[in-house]
């Protein structure tokens, strides 16, 4: 065919022809292009059908309990530690334990020099002999050598008088009848004077001997005797307390400049004064954990509930705690605002009674994570998250294997979900528990990229918990 023949082709009058085209033409290719419409829309779910049983599997709906809770992290921290203190004071002749280490209870911390502690308790021993004696002296008061004494001066004294004053009935008779002289009569009685001066001192020294041995002198010596003990058994004690021990198993924690005085580190040839902080040891059988919350998670969370613990660094230690505290205020510089992100409000875990074989394993500033799960559904269908798509309508929406009366079908349903957890959807509306929906595999999930939040119905009020992913920290 030459060039003139294809320009006389194009130049044919195709209009004309379509125009003569038989009405049945017509209408049989408008029914052939519906058909093919058709099966490439029947094709295109057969393909989608086929492409999602080759990327996944049909799983049964079921209950389950589902739990909303609120993760965050906080620092180990002694929740109460026992104070060390010197019993004397004296130098650290030697030590044991540095900041920061483990001990037991009764473990060897520091020793002190008790030479300057042994003079005084030789001292307070001496003095203690003198007044068990000086005690014992005094019970026996009225049988004693003194007592005994005084007596016997009394009695000399009144048989002297006795003899002076018969002396002088005799010299007065004879002196009567003229035989002797006045003076004779004169010097006895001054004799008699004299021997009853005598005498009376003697009463008096014996009163005041026996006032010696009275009850309250008595109490006395036993009140003193007491007080020389006390002080030569607490030198003792302080003796034996020279190597001081742990009375708490902990961990060893340096006390602060307040609570120590000074900032020097203890070591040996150190002077320490009586009652001086040495260290401080943090009990091992309880922990504080101080973390914090923002403003929606913290209106979740009271006191008292529980809080599952687990280390950072060693998930297979799980403790569990308490919210001990919760703080009425943000942090000091969210108080007014002026940070510009959400107010944090520092909480407090308490976990007691660590378990023994725990305890070495555990140490102060270690990153833990804490669990507060504030919301539990006992039994609620619920469906993985991969399953949930959005159909055209922008409804959430599963693939449900079909009845029995269209074998082999899919079905896409509409569904009402409530709160959404990392591992599953809670489906409040829209399936039954046993029917089957198609669970993607990950690659193919597009719910799992996304937030899901609870639908409702329309003119329902939104709820006032948020759910998702988003929440899940």
């Amino acid at each position: 065919m030459n060039n003139k023949s294809i320009i006389k082709l194009l130049q044919f009058p195709v209009e004309g022809h379509i125009k003569r085209w038989p009405r049945k033409f017509w209408i049989g290719l408008i029914v052939l292009v519906g058909l093919a419409l058709a099966l490439a829309w029947w094709g295109a779910q057969h393909w989608r059908t086929s492409d999602a049983a080759s990327a996944g599997e049909w799983v049964s709906v079921g209950e389950q309990s589902v739990e909303q809770s609120i993760t965050t992290e906080g620092a180990l921290a002694e929740a109460s530690a026992v104070t060390v203190t010197a019993p004397f004071e004296g130098s650290v002749i030697k030590r044991w334990v540095k900041q920061g280490d483990w001990v037991a209870v009764g473990a060897p911390l520091v020793q002190l020099d008790i030479s300057t502690v042994q003079a005084e308790l030789r001292d307070a021993q001496a003095a203690n002999i003198r007044a068990q004696e000086d005690l014992d002296g005094l019970m026996n008061w009225q049988t004693g050598s003194e007592v005994k004494a005084a007596q016997r001066q009394a009695a000399n004294a009144q048989s002297q008088i006795k003899v002076v004053q018969g002396r002088l009935e005799d010299t007065q008779t004879l002196f009567d009848k003229g035989i002797v002289a006045r003076s004779e009569v004169d010097g006895l009685q001054s004799e008699l004077s004299n021997a009853m001066e005598q005498g009376q001192n003697a009463k008096d020294s014996l009163h005041a001997a026996l006032r010696k041995g009275s009850p309250t002198q008595q109490q006395i010596a036993r009140i003193e005797a007491e007080s020389r003990k006390l002080k030569m058994d607490m030198l003792q004690k302080r003796v034996q307390q020279a190597t001081l021990t742990a009375p708490v198993a902990g961990i060893v924690l340096r006390p602060t400049q307040s609570e120590m005085g000074s900032t020097k580190e203890l070591d040996v040839g150190s002077i320490v004064s009586n009652r001086a902080v040495l260290m401080l040891i943090g009990d091992s059988t309880k922990y504080l954990i101080h973390a914090a919350l923002d403003e929606f998670d913290v209106a979740k969370v009271k006191v008292g509930m529980p809080v599952e613990v687990s280390l950072n660094t060693d998930k297979s230690v799980s403790l569990r705690g308490e919210l001990a505290r919760i703080s009425a205020q943000a942090r000091s510089s969210q108080r007014f605002g002026s940070s510009g992100s959400s107010p944090m409000f520092d909480i407090e875990v308490l976990v007691s009674n660590i378990p023994t074989n725990m305890r070495a394993r555990l140490k102060l500033g270690m990153m833990t994570r804490l669990t507060m799960i504030f919301d539990k559904h006992p039994a609620v269908l619920t469906v993985p998250l991969a399953s949930v798509r959005v159909d055209s309508s922008g409804r959430f929406a599963v693939l449900r294997k079909a009845a029995d009366g269209n074998k082999g079908g899919v079905d896409e349903v509409s569904i009402r979900t409530g709160a959404t957890s990392a591992d599953g959807v809670v489906v409040l509306k829209g399936l039954l528990a046993g029917d089957k929906i198609w669970v993607p595999s990950e690659t193919q999930s597009r719910a799992g990229d996304s937030q899901l939040a609870p639908s409702r119905e329309p003119g329902e009020p939104a709820m006032s918990m948020q759910f998702g992913l988003g929440r899940q920290r």
